[in-house]
Protein backbone atom coordinates (compact mmCIF):
# COMPACT_ATOMS: atom_id res chain seq x y z
CA UNK A 1 0.00 0.00 0.00
CA UNK A 2 3.14 2.52 0.72
CA UNK A 3 5.77 3.10 -1.84
CA UNK A 4 8.57 5.71 -1.79
CA UNK A 5 7.77 7.61 -4.60
CA UNK A 6 4.11 7.38 -5.30
CA UNK A 7 2.11 7.39 -2.34
CA UNK A 8 3.32 11.45 -1.54
CA UNK A 9 5.68 13.75 -3.61
CA UNK A 10 9.24 13.34 -3.34
CA UNK A 11 11.89 16.02 -2.47
CA UNK A 12 15.54 16.68 -4.49
CA UNK A 13 17.09 19.19 -2.43
CA UNK A 14 19.51 19.59 -5.18
CA UNK A 15 16.54 21.02 -7.37
CA UNK A 16 16.30 24.07 -5.32
CA UNK A 17 18.44 27.41 -6.12
CA UNK A 18 21.11 28.66 -3.20
CA UNK A 19 19.28 32.82 -2.11
CA UNK A 20 21.52 34.61 0.22
CA UNK A 21 21.94 33.65 3.58
CA UNK A 22 20.21 35.13 6.39
CA UNK A 23 23.21 36.95 8.61
CA UNK A 24 21.34 35.26 11.91
CA UNK A 25 20.56 31.52 11.64
CA UNK A 26 18.15 30.75 14.66
CA UNK A 27 19.31 27.89 16.51
CA UNK A 28 16.73 24.76 16.47
CA UNK A 29 17.50 21.39 18.40
CA UNK A 30 14.94 18.47 19.74
CA UNK A 31 14.12 20.32 22.90
CA UNK A 32 12.08 22.60 20.48
CA UNK A 33 9.55 19.78 18.96
CA UNK A 34 5.80 20.56 19.19
CA UNK A 35 4.37 17.61 21.02
CA UNK A 36 0.66 16.43 20.79
CA UNK A 37 -1.77 15.69 23.85
CA UNK A 38 -3.48 12.54 23.86
CA UNK A 39 -7.31 12.54 22.72
CA UNK A 40 -10.04 10.27 22.60
CA UNK A 41 -11.46 11.22 19.27
CA UNK A 42 -11.26 12.96 16.43
CA UNK A 43 -12.28 16.99 16.69
CA UNK A 44 -14.49 18.41 14.99
CA UNK A 45 -14.55 19.59 10.84
CA UNK A 46 -13.57 22.69 9.77
CA UNK A 47 -10.34 24.32 11.69
CA UNK A 48 -7.98 21.34 11.59
CA UNK A 49 -5.86 19.47 9.47
CA UNK A 50 -5.70 15.74 10.14
CA UNK A 51 -2.58 13.77 9.36
CA UNK A 52 -1.89 10.23 9.36
CA UNK A 53 0.00 8.82 12.39
CA UNK A 54 2.60 6.70 10.51
CA UNK A 55 4.46 4.27 12.88
CA UNK A 56 8.04 5.18 13.06
CA UNK A 57 10.50 7.33 14.55
CA UNK A 58 10.18 11.42 15.41
CA UNK A 59 12.79 12.72 14.10
CA UNK A 60 14.26 16.08 12.88
CA UNK A 61 16.61 16.35 10.31
CA UNK A 62 18.80 19.23 9.54
CA UNK A 63 19.79 19.24 5.88
CA UNK A 64 22.23 22.28 6.29
CA UNK A 65 24.73 20.79 9.36
CA UNK A 66 23.72 16.64 8.02
CA UNK A 67 22.33 15.74 11.27
CA UNK A 68 19.36 14.04 12.24
CA UNK A 69 17.82 14.01 15.75
CA UNK A 70 15.48 11.60 17.83
CA UNK A 71 12.61 13.10 19.98
CA UNK A 72 14.83 12.59 23.14
CA UNK A 73 17.39 14.49 21.56
CA UNK A 74 19.90 11.43 20.53
CA UNK A 75 21.71 12.21 17.50
CA UNK A 76 20.64 9.22 14.30
CA UNK A 77 22.94 10.39 11.68
CA UNK A 78 24.55 7.48 11.55
CA UNK A 79 21.60 5.02 12.17
CA UNK A 80 20.10 6.83 9.05
CA UNK A 81 22.59 8.48 6.59
CA UNK A 82 19.90 8.00 3.56
CA UNK A 83 17.83 11.27 5.29
CA UNK A 84 21.31 12.91 4.58
CA UNK A 85 21.47 14.61 0.88
CA UNK A 86 24.56 15.12 -0.22
CA UNK A 87 23.60 18.59 -1.43
CA UNK A 88 23.75 21.30 1.03
CA UNK A 89 20.05 22.71 1.61
CA UNK A 90 19.39 24.79 4.53
CA UNK A 91 16.00 23.63 5.38
CA UNK A 92 15.10 22.08 9.13
CA UNK A 93 12.12 19.58 8.94
CA UNK A 94 9.85 18.02 11.38
CA UNK A 95 8.93 14.44 10.79
CA UNK A 96 8.56 10.00 11.07
CA UNK A 97 11.27 8.28 9.95
CA UNK A 98 9.93 5.32 8.28
CA UNK A 99 10.95 2.34 7.13
CA UNK A 100 9.22 0.72 4.31
CA UNK A 101 8.79 -3.11 3.03
CA UNK A 102 6.55 -4.62 0.17
CA UNK A 103 4.46 -1.65 0.63
CA UNK A 104 4.06 -1.60 4.14
CA UNK A 105 5.63 0.58 7.10
CA UNK A 106 8.09 -1.78 9.21
CA UNK A 107 8.90 -0.42 12.90
CA UNK A 108 11.10 -2.97 13.58
CA UNK A 109 13.56 -2.81 9.99
CA UNK A 110 14.67 0.71 12.03
CA UNK A 111 16.82 -0.81 14.96
CA UNK A 112 18.55 -2.24 11.94
CA UNK A 113 21.75 -1.45 10.72
CA UNK A 114 21.69 1.14 7.33
CA UNK A 115 23.59 -2.36 5.87
CA UNK A 116 21.29 -4.85 6.54
CA UNK A 117 18.49 -2.65 5.39
CA UNK A 118 19.79 -1.95 2.23
CA UNK A 119 20.64 -6.24 1.74
CA UNK A 120 16.89 -7.03 2.67
CA UNK A 121 15.13 -3.98 0.51
CA UNK A 122 14.02 -1.84 3.34
CA UNK A 123 13.72 1.96 2.27
CA UNK A 124 13.79 4.55 4.95
CA UNK A 125 12.25 8.02 4.46
CA UNK A 126 11.66 10.80 6.04
CA UNK A 127 7.64 11.75 6.31
CA UNK A 128 7.93 15.29 6.95
CA UNK A 129 5.27 17.27 8.18
CA UNK A 130 6.57 20.79 9.44
CA UNK A 131 9.30 22.98 7.68
CA UNK A 132 10.70 24.66 10.92
CA UNK A 133 13.39 27.17 8.99
CA UNK A 134 14.66 27.34 5.08
CA UNK A 135 17.59 29.50 3.88
CA UNK A 136 18.07 30.84 7.38
CA UNK A 137 14.55 31.89 7.86
CA UNK A 138 11.92 30.88 10.70
CA UNK A 139 9.37 29.54 9.64
CA UNK A 140 7.82 28.44 13.23
CA UNK A 141 5.71 31.64 14.08
CA UNK A 142 3.81 31.02 10.73
CA UNK A 143 0.26 29.33 10.96
CA UNK A 144 0.59 25.55 10.31
CA UNK A 145 -1.39 26.30 6.86
CA UNK A 146 1.23 28.55 5.58
CA UNK A 147 4.13 26.39 7.23
CA UNK A 148 2.57 23.26 5.44
CA UNK A 149 2.13 24.77 1.99
CA UNK A 150 5.56 25.68 1.73
CA UNK A 151 7.16 22.34 2.77
CA UNK A 152 4.33 20.97 0.04
CA UNK A 153 5.70 23.42 -2.67
CA UNK A 154 9.44 22.01 -1.54
CA UNK A 155 9.02 18.55 -2.02
CA UNK A 156 6.90 18.55 -5.25
CA UNK A 157 8.97 20.67 -7.04
CA UNK A 158 10.95 17.38 -7.89
CA UNK A 159 13.27 14.89 -5.91
CA UNK A 160 14.49 11.31 -4.97
CA UNK A 161 12.79 10.33 -2.24
CA UNK A 162 14.46 11.24 0.58
CA UNK A 163 12.00 13.12 1.96
CA UNK A 164 8.43 13.09 1.80
CA UNK A 165 4.85 14.60 2.57
CA UNK A 166 2.84 13.50 5.53
CA UNK A 167 -0.22 12.56 4.28
CA UNK A 168 -3.08 15.03 5.45
CA UNK A 169 -6.61 15.63 4.95
CA UNK A 170 -9.29 18.73 5.94
CA UNK A 171 -11.94 15.99 5.68
CA UNK A 172 -13.08 14.24 9.25
CA UNK A 173 -14.84 10.76 7.36
CA UNK A 174 -11.23 10.91 5.66
CA UNK A 175 -9.34 10.70 8.95
CA UNK A 176 -12.07 8.07 10.34
CA UNK A 177 -10.67 5.78 8.18
CA UNK A 178 -7.25 6.03 8.80
CA UNK A 179 -8.31 4.74 12.25
CA UNK A 180 -9.65 1.45 10.79
CA UNK A 181 -7.45 -1.93 10.63
CA UNK A 182 -7.08 -1.77 7.13
CA UNK A 183 -4.32 0.50 7.80
CA UNK A 184 -3.40 -0.57 11.02
CA UNK A 185 -2.03 -3.73 9.15
CA UNK A 186 0.17 -1.32 7.04
CA UNK A 187 1.57 0.69 9.31
CA UNK A 188 -0.80 3.62 10.27
CA UNK A 189 -1.66 4.39 13.80
CA UNK A 190 -4.06 6.69 14.14
CA UNK A 191 -4.39 10.81 13.39
CA UNK A 192 -2.47 13.86 14.63
CA UNK A 193 -5.32 16.53 14.42
CA UNK A 194 -3.08 20.25 13.95
CA UNK A 195 -5.09 23.53 13.98
CA UNK A 196 -4.90 25.28 10.22
CA UNK A 197 -4.17 28.62 12.29
CA UNK A 198 -2.01 27.01 14.90
CA UNK A 199 1.95 28.06 14.85
CA UNK A 200 5.15 25.93 15.86
CA UNK A 201 5.62 26.11 19.52
CA UNK A 202 7.32 23.88 21.87
CA UNK A 203 5.93 20.72 23.74
CA UNK A 204 1.93 20.68 23.56
CA UNK A 205 1.38 24.31 23.30
CA UNK A 206 0.88 23.99 19.38
CA UNK A 207 -2.42 22.49 20.16
CA UNK A 208 -1.85 19.27 18.35
CA UNK A 209 -4.47 16.23 19.32
CA UNK A 210 -2.83 12.88 18.96
CA UNK A 211 -5.92 10.07 18.13
CA UNK A 212 -4.84 6.41 18.21
CA UNK A 213 -6.05 3.77 16.26
CA UNK A 214 -7.29 1.41 18.83
CA UNK A 215 -9.46 -2.15 18.97
CA UNK A 216 -11.16 -4.63 21.69
CA UNK A 217 -9.08 -7.66 21.88
CA UNK A 218 -8.47 -10.35 24.50
CA UNK A 219 -5.19 -11.25 27.05
CA UNK A 220 -4.14 -13.61 29.76
CA UNK A 221 -3.47 -11.94 33.21
CA UNK A 222 0.28 -12.98 33.54
CA UNK A 223 1.07 -10.80 36.93
CA UNK A 224 0.73 -7.73 38.99
CA UNK A 225 3.27 -5.06 38.36
CA UNK A 226 3.52 -1.55 40.80
CA UNK A 227 5.02 0.96 39.05
CA UNK A 228 3.66 3.90 40.93
CA UNK A 229 0.33 2.74 40.22
CA UNK A 230 -1.21 -0.95 40.08
CA UNK A 231 -0.94 -2.68 36.59
CA UNK A 232 -1.38 -5.83 35.25
CA UNK A 233 1.65 -7.75 33.27
CA UNK A 234 -0.29 -9.01 29.97
CA UNK A 235 0.55 -12.08 28.24
CA UNK A 236 -0.57 -14.21 25.13
CA UNK A 237 0.55 -17.50 23.27
CA UNK A 238 3.68 -17.94 21.73
CA UNK A 239 4.38 -19.84 18.40
CA UNK A 240 4.65 -23.02 20.84
CA UNK A 241 1.83 -22.24 22.44
CA UNK A 242 2.62 -21.21 25.89
CA UNK A 243 1.92 -18.03 27.51
CA UNK A 244 4.28 -15.04 27.17
CA UNK A 245 4.57 -12.20 28.34
CA UNK A 246 2.93 -9.16 25.19
CA UNK A 247 2.55 -5.86 27.56
CA UNK A 248 1.44 -4.07 30.60
CA UNK A 249 -1.46 -2.05 30.78
CA UNK A 250 -2.22 1.16 32.02
CA UNK A 251 -3.14 1.86 35.27
CA UNK A 252 -6.29 -0.30 36.54
CA UNK A 253 -9.87 2.14 37.18
CA UNK A 254 -11.54 1.12 40.21
CA UNK A 255 -13.91 -0.87 39.07
CA UNK A 256 -12.13 -3.17 36.86
CA UNK A 257 -9.73 -3.47 39.75
CA UNK A 258 -12.40 -4.18 42.23
CA UNK A 259 -13.68 -7.23 39.40
CA UNK A 260 -10.04 -9.12 38.84
CA UNK A 261 -8.72 -8.93 42.64
CA UNK A 262 -10.97 -11.52 43.67
CA UNK A 263 -9.51 -14.03 40.84
CA UNK A 264 -6.35 -13.06 40.80
CA UNK A 265 -4.06 -15.61 42.69
CA UNK A 266 -0.61 -16.04 43.34
CA UNK A 267 1.85 -18.30 41.87
CA UNK A 268 5.32 -18.22 42.39
CA UNK A 269 7.97 -15.70 43.19
CA UNK A 270 8.40 -12.01 41.59
CA UNK A 271 10.03 -11.86 38.47
CA UNK A 272 11.78 -9.11 35.75
CA UNK A 273 9.84 -8.31 32.39
CA UNK A 274 12.54 -7.55 30.50
CA UNK A 275 11.23 -3.63 28.66
CA UNK A 276 9.82 -4.08 25.06
CA UNK A 277 12.20 -2.27 23.67
CA UNK A 278 15.90 -0.90 23.48
CA UNK A 279 16.06 1.95 26.56
CA UNK A 280 12.65 0.72 28.31
CA UNK A 281 13.16 -0.10 32.06
CA UNK A 282 12.25 -3.85 32.89
CA UNK A 283 9.25 -4.11 35.07
CA UNK A 284 9.13 -6.33 38.37
CA UNK A 285 5.84 -8.40 38.84
CA UNK A 286 4.23 -10.95 41.25
CA UNK A 287 2.89 -13.95 38.52
CA UNK A 288 -0.58 -14.83 39.10
CA UNK A 289 -2.22 -18.01 37.82
CA UNK A 290 -3.33 -16.79 34.38
CA UNK A 291 -7.23 -14.95 33.55
CA UNK A 292 -8.46 -13.45 30.49
CA UNK A 293 -9.38 -9.88 30.57
CA UNK A 294 -10.71 -7.93 27.38
CA UNK A 295 -8.40 -4.91 26.93
CA UNK A 296 -8.24 -1.90 24.66
CA UNK A 297 -5.17 -2.03 22.54
CA UNK A 298 -3.49 0.25 19.92
CA UNK A 299 -2.17 -0.96 16.17
CA UNK A 300 1.82 -0.79 17.44
CA UNK A 301 2.62 -4.25 17.83
CA UNK A 302 6.55 -5.22 17.70
CA UNK A 303 8.18 -8.81 17.94
CA UNK A 304 4.58 -10.04 19.53
CA UNK A 305 4.84 -7.34 21.96
CA UNK A 306 2.06 -3.89 22.50
CA UNK A 307 4.96 -1.30 22.40
CA UNK A 308 2.22 1.16 24.44
CA UNK A 309 0.53 0.37 27.42
CA UNK A 310 -3.45 -1.48 27.10
CA UNK A 311 -6.24 -0.32 28.76
CA UNK A 312 -8.25 -2.79 30.75
CA UNK A 313 -11.77 -2.86 30.16
CA UNK A 314 -13.09 -6.31 31.97
CA UNK A 315 -12.79 -9.43 32.86
CA UNK A 316 -13.46 -12.40 30.33
CA UNK A 317 -14.60 -15.56 32.62
CA UNK A 318 -16.23 -17.29 29.84
CA UNK A 319 -12.76 -17.11 28.15
CA UNK A 320 -9.62 -19.92 28.87
CA UNK A 321 -6.20 -18.45 28.30
CA UNK A 322 -5.62 -21.28 25.53
CA UNK A 323 -8.44 -20.08 23.44
CA UNK A 324 -6.09 -16.47 22.93
CA UNK A 325 -4.27 -15.83 19.60
CA UNK A 326 -1.06 -15.59 19.56
CA UNK A 327 -0.02 -11.69 19.07
CA UNK A 328 1.42 -10.67 15.27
Amino acid sequence: MFGTSHAVLPVCPAAFAQPARAAHREPVGPEDLARARPAAELPPEGPWSFEAKADGWRGMVDLERRRVWSRQGRRLDARFPELLSPAEVGAVLDGEIVAVRGGRLEFGALQQSPQRRREEGVTVVLWAFDLLSFEGRSLRSLPYRQRRAELADWITTAGDGTVQLMPATPSRSGALEWLGPAWAEVGVQGVVAKPFAGTYRRGTASGWLKIRSRATTEAAVLGIARTGAVVLVLGRPGPDGALRPAGVSAPLAAPVAAELRPQLHAAGAQRWLPGALPGQDPVLYAPVEPVVVEVLADAAVDHGRWRHPVRVVRSRPDLHPGDLPPLE
